[in-house]
C-alpha cells in the first residue's frame, strides 16, 4: 500500500475536515469523505472499506473526471485506511465533523 503524503485542512465551505493530497499524481486535490462502511469476511480474515467522497478542489495537476479512475479511488482508500490506523494507534478516535475535533497534527505519510 503506497500512501501519498496528505494532511487535513479546514475549509469554510464544509463542516467536515478536508483531506489535501500533498504529493504524487494527485497533488493538490482536496476532498472529503462521506459515508464509510466496512465489510468483513471472517473466513478469509479480511475487511474491505467502502466509502463515498466529494472532491472539493482538483488542484493544478488534476482535472474533473479523476473520481472515476480506479487508481485514484485506491489512492484515497489507502489514505482512509492510514487515517483509521493512525486514529487507533494514537487513540484519537475523532474523525469527521471539525466542530468536534482539533487539527493540531499533520498526518502526512512519506
Amino acid at each position: 500500500m503506497e500512501v501519498y503524503p496528505y494532511s487535513f485542512v479546514e475549509r469554510s465551505d464544509t463542516d467536515n475536515w478536508v483531506v489535501q493530497i500533498k504529493g504524487g499524481p494527485y497533488e493538490g486535490v482536496c476532498y472529503e469523505y462521506g459515508k464509510i462502511s466496512a465489510k468483513t469476511d471472517e473466513d478469509a480474515d479480511t475487511a474491505t472499506l467502502a466509502f463515498k467522497f466529494n472532491i472539493i478542489e482538483y488542484g493544478e495537476v488534476c482535472e474533473e473526471g479523476i473520481e472515476t479512475l480506479v487508481h485514484f479511488n485506491n489512492a484515497i482508500g489507502d489514505i482512509l485506511q492510514d487515517v483509521i490506523n493512525s486514529a487507533f494507534d494514537d487513540k484519537n478516535y475523532t474523525i469527521g465533523n471539525k466542530k468536534n475535533a482539533t487539527n493540531d497534527t499533520d498526518n502526512s505519510t512519506s
